[in-house]
Formats: structure tokens, C-alpha cells, sequence
């Protein structure tokens, strides 16, 4: 944001000197960002002032995170000033630029308690006639803010960060001629994988003598031994057992 600055800041103003501790003055209260002290020189009693501990001329030129800061007591010192004077009301006072009263030139706002015909502060008189729509459009074409030539560029920047923190991010469409040069490429085939020769049953194994195994599986089963060539086995006669001492005498004795 552009600021309008009233003029370099300068360190040996008296309330500079005031919030270094130099001179003395009547407190009210302290914060952090703040000082709230007595007018040394009031219109009416209770009259207070509120100083900015950052160094900035006036309103014009200080950042929203100073006046932010800064701010927050101004409601806290009204009160304040009010319970103390019974005042049924008050000013708010900021004078920025020499031309506006300012004596100062470190930013600094009045509460001043008002009385019923105090006479303390007159405004000027306002116009008879009321603002017209064609004053008041011109004064508001006026008072817009100008738009920086990046700004554009900034908020553009902004749309893409948020696409790609959500995942929305797509690529920029290409330009014509790009779109039509990438249209005519051909396209690559998918690679053709080469015909494999059929594989040759194997041929049943017969063995010796002519007979498959599945006919010798079946003449065992009829009972019949098969040797290895094919031929029915004779089966051998069983040995006889020569008798013994015991077994003659036994038969003898028959």
C-alpha cells in the first residue's frame, strides 16, 4: 500500500524524548506498543494523549500492523478519562501535517472530556445543500487506490499456489500451432511379439516286446507276470527244504 508521508521523522521531537525517559511526564499507562500520558499543557481537565512508541509522523505514514497495536488502547484511555471527569463525553483528536494543527511531529491522539457549552472546540459550519451523486462519484473515483502494474501478476501467482496446495493444477492449453504440430505425430504401434512354433505332442514311449504299459498294467491285473520284453514269466518251482534229524525220526515213527 502507498503511504503519504508528512515529512522525515525526527529524534529529538519532545515526545521522542518523552518514551526514551529524558523528560519526565504524568503517566496514565504504558503497553507495549503505547504510552498514555497527561497533556502538559490541557484545555480541559483530564485532557490525555496517546503516543505510539513506533517512530512515525502521523497517521498518514504508519503501517496498519503499527496502528493495529497502537490502537487497541485508544478505547481504553477514553474510559478512563471519562470515569475520571464525569464527562458526558469527549474528543478524539489527530492532527497530521502542520497545516491541520500539528504541532508535534510524532503521532500522538487527544482525548479531550466535553461538558454541555464548554466552547472548547467549534467545527466548521457544514454547506446548506447536500452532496449531489455526481460530487460524490467524482470524490470516490479520487479517493481509489491506484493499482500497482504487478499486481495482475501477483494475483495470478496466488491462483496458481492455491491450485497446487489443492491439487487442481493443470497444465496451460498450447498454442495453435503447437496443438497442430503435436496432432500430426504419428503415434508409436505397440511392439508385436513374434509367433511362437507349436510344441510337438510327445510320442507314447512303447517297451520291449510290443506292449504298452497300459497292456502290461492289464495283464498284471488278469493275474499274468510280464517281463520286461513283453513275454509271460514261468514261474519257478520252490526249492525243497531237506528234512531234519527230528522231522526223519518223526516219520519214521509214523
Amino acid at each position: 500500500r502507498l503511504r503519504m508521508a508528512t515529512g522525515p521523522y525526527d529524534d529529538a521531537n519532545i515526545f521522542a524524548k518523552i518514551l526514551r525517559g529524558e523528560i519526565p511526564s504524568y503517566k496514565i499507562f504504558e503497553t507495549e506498543h503505547a504510552l498514555a500520558i497527561l497533556d502538559a499543557f490541557p484545555c480541559a481537565e483530564g485532557h490525555a494523549l496517546l503516543l505510539p512508541k513506533a517512530k512515525v509522523v502521523s497517521v498518514l505514514d504508519m503501517p496498519a500492523e503499527v496502528a493495529s497495536a497502537f490502537l487497541a488502547e485508544l478505547p481504553r484511555l477514553a474510559r478512563m478519562v471519562q470515569r475520571a471527569t464525569g464527562a458526558p463525553a469527549c474528543n478524539i483528536l489527530q492532527n497530521s501535517g502542520a497545516e491541520a494543527g500539528q504541532m508535534v511531529f510524532h503521532c500522538h491522539f487527544h482525548v479531550i472530556p466535553r461538558w454541555p457549552k464548554d466552547a472548547l472546540i467549534s467545527a466548521p459550519p457544514s454547506r446548506k445543500d447536500m452532496l449531489t451523486p455526481g460530487e460524490a462519484s467524482a470524490t470516490l473515483a479520487k479517493m481509489a487506490e491506484p493499482k500497482l502494474p504487478y499486481e495482475a501478476t501477483i494475483a495470478k501467482l496466488d491462483g496458481l499456489l492455491s491450485s497446487l496446495e489443492n491439487g487442481t493444477l493443470t497444465p496451460p492449453p498450447l498454442p495453435p500451432a503447437a496443438a497442430a504440430k503435436e496432432a500430426t505425430k504419428p503415434t508409436a504401434a505397440a511392439p508385436v511379439e513374434a509367433a511362437k512354433p507349436p510344441v510337438a505332442a510327445a510320442a507314447p514311449v512303447t517297451p520291449k516286446g510290443g506292449k504298452t504299459k497300459k497292456e502290461l498294467a492289464k495283464d498284471a491285473a488278469a493275474g499274468d507276470e510280464v517281463a520286461g520284453n513283453g513275454k509271460p514269466v514261468t514261474p519257478k518251482p520252490a526249492a525243497q527244504k531237506p528234512a531234519t534229524k527230528g522231522e526223519g525220526n518223526k516219520e519214521g515213527n509214523k
